[in-house]
């Protein structure tokens, strides 16, 4: 059986191609990250973090660790992990979703869910089981859309510590249209473009695992 490893990944930067209208205003977007089967009877450990992107990107390799930070797990043997990148979103929203999932969790925990653990927003920790999770994403109507999807295997077979550079390429799980309306002698048209297609490249999550012993 091979030996539990120390994995902790860390965002250094993530870019979209076509970041979309969204329902927000400013410059929001949603990170999601789900790390899967990282180790045996641990099915599944989930990240949420709001961030600000500036031209369709955001760049954390100067940031702090904490704002940087998505796992730090215990790990043994192969796992999987898939990053989400959500449409646009006000702050208040972002806010109100991650505050919503939290109760959500917590909910699930009294009634079913076991053990959970909730951390703050700066730190955008949610964990709970994902049977858990495909409930509340079935239940909720807060949930905004999803620009970019990527999955990677993860597999580190060095004894000593290390580090490894990761980039996942985002692809669009839905088509991507850009609607603008125009007013000509008082009456409103409304003109809709496609900026991607469902399955098209939609840019690339880059990241830091260091591993330890």
């Amino acid at each position: 059986m091979s030996k539990r490893k120390i994995l902790e990944l860390c965002l250094d930067r993530v870019e979209l191609v076509a970041a979309g209208g969204g329902r927000g205003r400013g410059n929001t977007h949603i990170v999601f990250a789900r790390l899967i089967w990282p180790r045996p009877a641990i099915a599944e450990k989930i990240s949420v973090k709001p961030l600000e992107f500036e031209r369709n990107a955001v760049d954390l390799k100067d940031s702090s660790w904490t704002e940087r930070i998505l796992f730090k797990e215990t790990i043994q043997g192969t796992c999987g992990l898939e990053i989400s990148v959500s449409e646009r979103v006000s702050i208040g929203q972002a806010d109100r979703l991650v505050t919503f999932i939290g109760a959500s969790i917590l909910k699930m925990a009294e009634s079913e869910a076991g053990s959970v653990m909730v951390g703050p927003l700066g730190a955008g920790l949610v964990r709970m089981p994902f049977q858990y999770l495909g409930k509340l994403a079935n239940s909720s109507k807060k949930t905004p859309r999803m620009l970019g999807v990527g999955t990677i295997d993860l597999s580190f077979c060095r004894k000593s510590r290390s580090e490894h550079s990761i980039e996942i390429p985002l692809v669009s799980p839905r088509t991507v249209y850009r609607t603008t309306r125009t007013v000509k002698h008082g009456e409103t048209s409304a003109k809709r473009r496609t900026l991607l297609k469902a399955g098209a490249p939609n840019g690339v999550v880059m990241l830091t695992a260091g591993i330890y012993e």
